[in-house]
């Protein structure tokens, strides 16, 4: 293979990689911000049924109870849907994982295939020069096999 479509495969190998790596990241950080958000709306929930408990213990009646039960309802609803979120969203990361780990070991079989040439042009280069000490060699010898029979 010619260096230089070479070299843009394994180019456009990293850079995928990399971009790659980059969503992962993002993905990550998204996905903390969701669990931050999840703790808060669950810490919210057990601050209102506290308030509750309390309001229950002084005598809460009609109305004023309702909307306590309504937006606990309400709250636990926000709950289910940002756990779904999550849900989803851990989906999404183990298979953009998934895709970075086949984008590494692309890289990585770009490297060996490098290496490999490398070394069969190393190798090849080797014999290059050994074919011509051997000829320079057996001139020498020519030389010297002809300059002894005068």
């Amino acid at each position: 293979m010619k260096a230089k479509p070479w070299k843009m495969l394994k180019d456009v190998a990293r850079v995928k990689q990399d971009a790659t790596a980059v969503r992962v990241a993002r993905m990550i950080t998204q996905h903390r911000e969701m669990e931050k958000k999840l703790q808060l709306l669950l810490d919210y929930r057990d601050d209102y049924r506290t308030r509750l408990a309390r309001a229950q213990a002084d005598g809460i009646h009609g109305e004023r109870l309702r909307n306590y039960q309504q937006f606990l309802a309400n709250l636990q609803s926000a709950i289910e849907q940002q756990a779904e979120v999550l849900v989803a969203m851990q989906k999404q990361i183990a298979a953009a994982r998934a895709s970075l780990a086949g984008e590494r070991r692309k890289v990585e079989s770009y490297g060996v295939l490098d290496q490999r040439q490398q070394t069969i042009a190393k190798t090849r280069d080797q014999k290059h020069q050994q074919a011509i000490q051997d000829e320079f060699a057996n001139l020498n010898f020519l030389k010297r096999v002809a300059g002894g029979d005068d």
